[in-house]
């Protein structure tokens, strides 16, 4: 390869990266939330609320780039397991267990998905 064509391949990458880096942020990213709450749960649908305000704060607007799905294992009939294999079978990005309950339901259940325990 000479070194004019090196550059221009170089340069041609350099001015993709940023396009690059945008098509990724705009990918509509999902995050699973398993709660052992009613999803109705009034002190949880404010701090869903909140989370979603933040997320927003942060670039992150649902119905544009980010979807959440809450999973509630109180009301789907199922267990903590069976609740949290639900969460997972949504292909989120990342899980977000509310409760020690919540997290040891999807303890050891993904080691592809993160876990986040938000609630100790």
């Amino acid at each position: 390869m000479k070194r004019r064509e090196f550059i221009t391949l170089i340069a041609g990458a350099a001015a993709a990266w940023p396009l690059a880096a945008r098509a990724q942020q705009d990918r509509l990213r999902r995050v699973g939330v398993l709660v052992p709450l009613p999803s109705t749960d009034p002190i949880f649908r404010r701090n869903l609320e909140a989370f979603t305000a933040a997320m927003k704060d942060a670039g992150w607007v649902e119905g544009r780039n980010l979807e959440i799905k809450v999973v509630s294992i109180i009301g789907s009939g199922k267990t903590p397991a069976g609740a949290a294999m639900d969460a997972i079978a949504l292909s989120p990005d990342v899980v977000i267990a509310v409760t020690p309950i919540a997290a040891d339901a999807l303890h050891g259940k993904t080691s592809a998905v993160p876990v986040v325990f938000v609630v100790g």
